[in-house]
């Protein structure tokens, strides 16, 4: 996957605004890619961009064509879900749109939560659930199919901090046995650190900050990564490489 954006900028209140600018980023097939930055650098336009659902900016994108291969993980995960819709036919969106029947629906998604080890009341309707519970919906509606491409939007963002762990050991499990790519954006460092194999680090543009990309870090730690890495001294040294760079950016704005 191959993505150079020169530029892409919004109009906002009748001026031009550049959000991204000089990104230039080659993604392996089957890598667990994280991106990470302040709000406001472009990081869910950039994802957006990548899968295709945008195209108004200046440079190209080889982003796959087949969107039956895509998994999308919106941030306002509230939208993106069916009010209509109990969580069995949000969660199985994709296999309805199949013509499965709601059986064989059914029988897919029950499969899928006990081989993650997950409980959810599918016949509850998102209006009925927590922000956490919903955002968690939203989340299985793209991971349930095993799309060959799963982008991530800050997915853990509303879950409590006990499933929200569950959920990163949860989908380092599924990246392996599914074998896919996974593009995932989080606020959290640490969860970052502990996810991926890269990690992206943007910034956002001012008059002195030219380009979107601060920097791009190799992350090798060997896996299954538990919780527990995030204490270690090797974590502890790359994170502070990367809040240091982040420091002097600022500093020299």
């Amino acid at each position: 996957m191959k993505i150079e954006i020169y530029s892409k900028k919004f109009m906002q209140e009748n001026a031009e605004i550049e959000v991204l600018k000089n990104i230039n980023l080659e993604i392996q097939e089957g890598e667990f890619f994280c991106i990470y930055g302040p709000n406001a650098c472009g990081k869910t336009t950039l994802l957006k961009i990548i899968v295709g659902l945008d195209n108004e900016f200046v440079g190209e994108s080889n982003h796959t064509k087949d969107i039956s291969d895509v998994g999308f993980i919106f941030q306002n995960y509230k939208e993106s879900l069916f009010p209509w819709m109990d969580n069995l036919d949000n969660i199985s969106y994709f296999f309805m749109l199949n013509g499965l029947r709601k059986e064989e629906r059914l029988k897919k998604v029950n499969s899928f939560l006990e081989e993650y080890g997950l409980g959810i009341d599918l016949k509850a309707y998102p209006y009925q659930q927590s922000g956490g519970q919903q955002q968690l919906v939203s989340t299985l509606r793209a991971m349930v199919y095993k799309p060959k491409l799963l982008i991530m939007d800050e997915p853990f963002g509303s879950l409590d901090q006990r499933l929200r762990l569950k959920m990163s050991d949860i989908i380092q499990q599924y990246w392996k046995d599914v074998g896919g790519t996974i593009l995932f954006i989080s606020h959290d460092l640490d969860e970052s650190l502990l996810l991926a194999e890269r990690i992206m680090v943007m910034r956002k543009l001012n008059e002195v900050n030219k380009d979107s990309i601060l920097g791009i870090f190799k992350v090798e730690f060997a896996r299954p990564r538990q919780v527990e890495l995030v204490e270690s001294l090797d974590l502890f040294n790359l994170k502070s490489k990367i809040l240091t760079l982040m420091r002097k950016d600022l500093e020299n704005e």
